[in-house]
């Protein structure tokens, strides 16, 4: 005899495998469509990690480039150069001033330099030089007796850059032009690779690298080398080209001095930038999964009770217990056999009493469902009375203070392409942030921005140069000074320049200390403008400070006076 089933087994074994294929499916979508958006976004994010350690590698020779073409307008250097009765000590403070190599565009990471030593020989083979490292005389003298071999070297061929390895550093020696474009010297530079390789150790992330950076013939002076000693053909800048089998994302730069820096990435590699979020979507079917499994079970067990009862009822009536009843369903057949089973007993009882109970039931029932509507309902409008008073009783004090906030923002962190703004809106932004500070520090700060004239709105300033000011107030003058405190903002013309005076009475500082010690300071950040300023408008224009301890601090800025954009 066949076995039997229950209706449970039948149904999960029919809802488990309708379950598990639609799943698959759906999971072998999900996981196509994560796969290709995945791999197009690592594709992107490795090109443009590999375009910024491009970038960072060419700002570290084009600070020495700058620093080198700023030499020709030297007076001293190019006594120096012409052989001109000068003192090698003149010429090493020009040389220092000019090429410092200790600013932050010739470091990796804050401490590392790129440039160690520099150079500068005359026709004659007199050289005077610059360090990153303090070293002993005979140090110097034996480095420059290192680098004059090396020029001679470069004196004997016809190549306009020279570049030779020497353990871990790199000696680079290229020609010094004057204004007709003669050779009047030389500069020998010595890079340090070390530092060099740690831009590019920042490809660690893909596992599998390789970069190099080559010399004008071609010849590798620094890097990992590539992955096959064949030579490669480079059709363009970037893109993915093959190496035997494999391909490969590249990247070329032609940097300053000759130098020309290669990156090669395998393609394989993002895909393990890709594998967590592969796994994360079968995670995602996986789980989906065990709660259909679960829902399969519930919903088993929701189809077979009723049958079971069902039954047993029937049971308990062919016993001869003729009051019992079927109860009410959702699911339309049970319904059905319920009423079919109801009314058969009422017949056979004679069950008047049982319409009664019945008209109970449905009353009852209709009762259930209008107090699980009730709460609903009552939430509902509990809300829309909260959102009706919110709109009728405003706040205008919160309402200015989010205004202003907003607008400080939009301010501060849109716009970022506009290097020039109308002053206008410098001021307003100015002023949205003195009235935030003034509400924080009710009574405390208190603050007034005078125009000298309408037509001074019109001008155009650089963007967040004078909030950077007041901000500066408010944090280093008035907030130390624990009491109440003034900041004044005067705008005024004075013929061709635009004057901006920032004035406040907090607890001042030193103004030599600032200049002096300006990486120690708090108030650093205003030097960062009168840097912009300057790089802008030239060295007439800019910052001027006035300070007391005690007192107070007075911020002139001055700016050229112009109603058209020049940047």
């Amino acid at each position: 005899m066949k076995k039997k089933i229950t209706i449970q087994r039948e149904l999960t074994r029919i809802l488990f495998i309708t379950s598990a294929v639609t799943l698959l499916v759906i999971g072998g979508i999900i996981s196509a469509v994560v796969f290709r958006w995945s791999s197009e976004k690592a594709r992107e994010d490795l090109e443009f990690y590999m375009a910024s350690i491009q970038e960072q590698f060419s700002e570290k020779l084009l600070f020495l480039e700058d620093g080198i073409v700023s030499l020709k307008d030297n007076e001293q250097l190019m006594r120096f150069l012409q052989n001109s009765d000068i003192s090698d000590q003149e010429v090493l403070d020009v040389l220092e001033k000019s090429l410092n190599l200790y600013s932050d565009r010739n470091m990796v990471d804050g401490e590392y330099p790129i440039v160690r030593d520099l150079y500068i020989f005359n026709r004659s083979l007199q050289s005077v030089g610059t360090h990153f490292y303090p070293s002993t005389q005979s140090s110097h003298k034996s480095m420059e007796w290192h680098l004059k071999n090396e020029l001679t070297v470069y004196l004997e061929q016809e190549d306009l850059f020279y570049y030779q390895k020497n353990g871990s550093e790199l000696d680079g020696i290229f020609p010094v032009y004057d204004e007709n474009l003669e050779t009047i010297g030389y500069c020998t530079v010595v890079y340090d690779l070390n530092s060099i390789c740690r831009i590019f150790d920042q490809l660690e992330k893909y596992e599998t690298y390789y970069w190099s950076f080559q010399a004008p013939d071609e010849r590798c002076v620094g890097g990992t080398g590539f992955p096959s000693e064949e030579e490669l053909r480079f059709p363009n800048l970037n893109g993915v080209m093959r190496i035997g089998k494999e391909p490969y994302f590249y990247s070329v730069v032609q940097n300053s001095f000759g130098l020309t820096s290669y990156i090669l990435i395998p393609k394989n590699n993002i895909y393990l930038t890709i594998k967590p979020a592969f796994q994360m979507a079968w995670l995602i079917v996986g789980s989906l999964f065990a709660g259909v499994l679960l829902v399969i079970r519930l919903f088993g067990r929701r189809m077979s009770v009723p049958m079971k009862k069902i039954a047993d009822k029937m049971n308990q009536f062919g016993d001869g217990d003729f009051e019992t009843r079927l109860g009410e369903y959702e699911i339309v057949e049970f319904q059905q056999i319920s009423q079919s089973f109801n009314s058969m007993a009422a017949r056979i009882n004679q069950l008047i009493t049982e319409v009664y109970e019945t008209k109970l039931i449905a009353q009852e029932s209709k009762i259930q469902y209008l107090q699980s509507q009730t709460n609903p309902h009552f939430m509902f409008n509990v809300l829309s009375a909260i959102a009706i008073r919110l709109k009728m009783n405003r706040d205008e004090e919160s309402y200015r203070m989010v205004t202003a906030f907003a607008g400080l923002m939009q301010g501060k962190l849109f716009r970022k392409d506009e290097v020039e703004i109308r002053a206008e809106k410098e001021m307003e932004i100015v002023g949205f942030y003195l009235y935030l500070q003034g509400e924080r520090f009710k009574d405390i700060i208190t603050y007034d921005i005078s125009w000298e004239s309408e037509e001074l709105k019109e001008c155009y300033l650089p963007r967040l140069s004078v909030e950077p000011l007041v901000e500066n107030a408010v944090i280093h003058g008035l907030e130390p000074k624990g009491e109440e405190g003034h900041i004044s903002v005067k705008i005024t013309r004075r013929e061709q320049a635009l004057l901006i005076q920032v004035t406040d009475d907090g607890v001042g500082f030193d103004a030599e200390q600032t200049v002096k010690k300006e990486d120690q300071n708090p108030r650093v950040g205003i030097l960062n403008i009168q840097r912009l300023i300057q790089n802008l408008y030239g060295k007439e224009y800019g910052l001027q400070f006035e300070s007391t301890p005690g007192k107070g601090t007075r911020v002139l800025l001055s700016l050229p006076y112009h109603v058209e954009r020049i940047w």
